[in-house]
């Protein structure tokens, strides 16, 4: 099964970047975010829905001790949003997904992420 991979942005203090272009979630894999490089605190990710009605995404639940249930997040139509996501309760840690939180929903929800300094 295909899954888009969230490319991150590393930002530093005091420089100013262009921001990502946002990648389309696969319609059955959903999309991946590397959370290994950084604490869960500094990753901002950003969702947007280009979709005329709403949507909602699954943060699926991570393999670790805490990761026990999902998260479900509902996107207004036409709507952008910002969630910083728990590593313990979301982050994989072993398999092909490892290190990465892994959301679900279709191709009209779009997904980007920030790694704060």
């Amino acid at each position: 099964m295909a899954i888009t991979t969230v490319e991150n942005l590393t930002l530093a203090f005091n420089e100013a970047q262009k921001m990502p272009t946002p990648a389309a979630f696969d319609a059955e894999g959903g999309a991946k975010i590397d959370f290994s490089n950084k604490e869960d605190i500094r990753i901002l990710v950003l969702l947007e829905n280009t979709a005329s009605g709403e949507k909602t995404v699954t943060v699926e639940a991570g393999d670790g001790i805490q990761g026990v249930n999902p998260l479900s997040v509902s996107l207004e139509a036409k709507g952008s949003y910002a969630i910083v996501l728990e590593s313990g309760k979301y982050m994989h840690t072993v398999g092909e997904n490892s290190g990465c939180v892994v959301l679900k929903c279709d191709a009209e929800v779009k997904a980007s992420a920030i790694e704060l300094p």
